[in-house]
């Protein structure tokens, strides 16, 4: 492996978080920056004004695969267009260089970001430091597995038997590609009442961002769950492999579609004056001057123009693994 492209790797494993608490260690790293400015003399009023920072770490594993993997790319394009730079601190330069050749090769601007995102955190700096016109690309005109429906999901649970289970399995869950792999029988666990539920671990299940979670298992499939786990080993994966003409995300849209039908309000009963947190508190020193404390009770989709209860959206987006109510319009519930 070229010198450049191995110490671009090395940088990012050096912050390797990976099974630790992303929010523990955001909290103690903040508190850690207010400290510091608190002994060199500053006012209550002044580390009040200091912005919340991100953990300086990556919590997640598919982030550093991610990081890892353009670190790389961007290693070898510096050896092979700047040969001079012959370190990471002096390749530091031509990353706004190689941000706008991705932009001039006409990538998605999602992977321009996802490369930009990686520099950041290989120079331990703000992705805002590198500089890149990145062209505007809005969620509502996505079309990724817009095309799944009830007939597609159909013919996928008639395929084989075990690929059949293992799509009523992800419909059941809702659970992505790399969730599904890590799996185990012992991450059901029951509610007091004796239902199911799907609990993620942030270090053993691989979930977007490192985030543990709790998956809800809707009545109508309790029984076939409780049925599969009966013919399933303890103590081993489910599905090591996902089958790979298996629509996930389309499942996961399907998921998301029962979730919000079972507890979502009809839009004429919902009460104009109800207003739904837009922020948890202290996310809100992030954008002070620009992030509402509340909102209202209704979501309307600018694309149609489609209203959504935004409650029902939220509890949604939270067991789907966001954190955000137009992720699950705009992605999920075409």
């Amino acid at each position: 492996m070229p010198e450049l492209k191995k110490a671009c790797s090395m940088s990012l494993l050096a912050i390797n978080g990976i099974g630790t608490s992303k929010s523990q260690h955001q909290l103690e790293f903040n508190a850690y920056l207010r400290e510091c400015a608190s002994r060199q003399g500053a006012t209550a009023a002044e580390l009040r004004q200091i912005p919340y920072a991100p953990s300086p770490l990556i919590h997640s594993y598919g982030t550093m695969t991610l990081y890892i993997y353009y670190a790389q790319k961007f290693g070898c394009w510096v050896e092979e267009n700047h040969p001079d730079a012959e370190h990471v601190k002096y390749a530091r330069r031509y990353a706004h260089e190689y941000i706008q050749s991705l932009i001039d090769r006409g990538l998605a601007p999602s992977t321009v970001a996802s490369a930009r995102s990686a520099l950041a955190k290989l120079y331990r700096t703000s992705a805002d430091d590198i500089y890149a016109d990145i062209p505007v690309r809005h969620t509502y005109n996505f079309t990724r597995s817009r095309n799944y429906d009830e007939i597609a999901y159909k013919c996928d649970t008639l395929k084989t038997r075990k690929c059949g289970k293992i799509a009523m399995l992800c419909r059941a869950t809702g659970v992505r590609e790399t969730e599904l792999e890590h799996l185990y029988p012992e991450c059901f666990q029951r509610n007091l009442d004796g239902s199911l539920y799907l609990h993620l671990d942030g270090s053993r299940q691989h979930p977007k961002n490192g985030k543990s979670r709790d998956i809800i298992i809707l009545p109508q499939n309790q029984e076939f769950v409780r049925t599969f786990l009966e013919e399933c080993a303890p103590g081993e994966k489910i599905c090591p492999h996902a089958p790979e003409h298996l629509d996930i995300h389309g499942i996961r849209s399907l998921y998301a579609r029962d979730y919000y039908s079972y507890i979502a309000r009809p839009i004429q009963k919902i009460p104009q004056s109800e207003r739904i947190p837009l922020k948890h508190p202290k996310f809100d020193a992030k954008r002070p001057n620009q992030v509402r404390d509340t909102a209202p009770a209704v979501y309307t989709r600018l694309s149609d123009g489609q209203k959504f209860d935004r409650r029902a959206l939220l509890i949604v987006s939270k067991s789907l693994g966001h954190n955000r109510e137009d992720v699950v319009v705009n992605s999920y519930l075409w």
